[in-house]
């Protein structure tokens, strides 16, 4: 096998969008660990001195946080079988040295752009990494070749396989953990949308720099802050239930192609209802939790890297409408609030692992009744653009 020259690697790293280099090299070596000593994969940086659009707005996504955020190293540790969660979390770990710094990348450029064979596997990583080529992988089948890296033409790129290489994960005893691809693929949305449609809808951007012109590009930053109030709509009504009145809160996921909340199992969606009387004064209150709550082999709640099973699955699913009913006595006036909150992991987990509360309003609003009068039904802001963490910490993201 031909191995890298070293100064090649170093004229390369160099050149950046400068100067061609004077020669290609076809292959590496691999040692026995599978880690290559010589390889083409570089940290995200680098591609960012000629593709800095698109690294600036991967910078802040989930996916460049894949490995330093603090749920995500507490769990690592506790999981004690760190490089399974690497697998995907920082995925050129595995086929470089440690100490390059590509491998201290999350989910970077290239862990995605040298990704081939993308297949949807219920184990998970469902992918190669081809970190002997320099090629780059992309849907842009018009794309050229040049001097620092070649194109190579992968619709699949645009398809939810690629996504569902490492958003597809059961667990031991085949519980299901990550589902959103499976959901995706029961759902209305599989013959009109893929994952990227919405998660990197794209724009009208420069490829790269001294390109001519623009064109139609992915974004990168996956779009997780602008979807995540808009996935839930939330209506608000007051009714008559015989000597009583009611609240009536009607959730609808239209805007998601899987069930909400999603991703890590742990996620949460709170429903806080509060009724007050005409002084304002709270009278009373409710509140009302879903998502997916696993066990252990006791029964007792366990986050899904030492679950047994699924005790039960609440989540609202694709195209369902959830309808929740909250009774009180008439009284002659007030009012009533609601709000929909997103939580990363429940309170209790939270102080295990030793992490921050992290929370993110979504949807809420409120109107006040008249037993005589009842208001019409209303249906709650969504709240994108005001998505602030409670307790925010860098462990950020968006709601899922």
């Amino acid at each position: 096998m031909i191995r890298a020259s070293p100064t090649l690697l170093i004229l390369l790293l160099a050149t950046g969008c400068t100067k061609p280099a004077k020669k290609e090299v076809a292959a590496v070596s691999v040692d026995a660990a599978g880690a290559s000593a010589e390889h083409f994969a570089f940290p995200s940086h680098r591609c960012g001195e000629c593709h800095g659009d698109i690294e600036s707005s991967w910078r802040p996504s989930a996916h460049a946080r894949a490995v330093t955020t603090p749920l995500f190293t507490k769990m690592r540790d506790a999981a004690g079988h760190g490089a399974d969660c690497d697998g995907c979390h920082a995925p050129l770990r595995a086929k470089i040295p440690a100490d390059d710094p590509a491998a201290a990348d999350g989910v970077g450029c290239d862990s995605c752009h040298l990704m081939t064979d993308m297949t949807p596997r219920r184990e998970g990583k469902g992918f190669t990494l081809r970190v002997d080529d320099t090629t780059r992988y992309g849907p842009l089948c018009d794309a050229q070749n040049h001097y620092f890296h070649k194109m190579g033409c992968s619709p699949g790129h645009a398809q939810s396989k690629q996504c569902a290489s490492c958003h597809l994960l059961y667990g031991a005893g085949a519980i299901p953990l990550f589902t959103e691809y499976e959901e995706w693929e029961r759902s209305r949305y599989a013959s009109s949308h893929e994952c990227q449609d919405c998660h990197m809808a794209s724009r009208q951007a420069a490829l790269a720099v001294g390109a001519k012109g623009t064109r139609r590009l992915a974004r990168h930053d996956f779009a997780l802050d602008e979807m995540s109030g808009d996935a839930i709509k939330v209506t608000l009504g007051v009714e008559t239930q015989g000597d009583e009145l009611a609240a009536v809160v009607t959730m609808l996921n239209e805007g998601a192609g899987h069930s909400v909340p999603t991703g890590l199992p742990e996620h949460r969606l709170v429903l806080a209802v509060s009724r007050s009387d005409a002084s304002g004064a709270n009278v009373q209150r409710w509140e009302r939790v879903y998502g997916r709550v696993l066990v252990d082999g006791d029964g007792k709640p366990a986050p899904f890297y030492r679950a047994a099973r699924v005790e039960s699955d609440t989540r609202i699913g694709v195209d369902e409408s959830r309808v929740e009913r909250f009774t009180f006595p008439k009284g002659k006036s007030g009012r009533i609030d609601v709000s929909l909150t997103w939580l990363r992991v429940p309170q209790a987990m939270a102080r295990e692992l030793g992490v921050p509360e992290d929370s993110r309003s979504l949807a809420s609003g409120g109107q006040s009744f008249d037993s005589a009068r009842l208001p019409k039904p209303l249906r709650l802001r969504t709240e994108p653009e005001k998505a602030i963490r409670v307790n925010a910490t860098a462990d950020g993201g968006a709601p899922h």
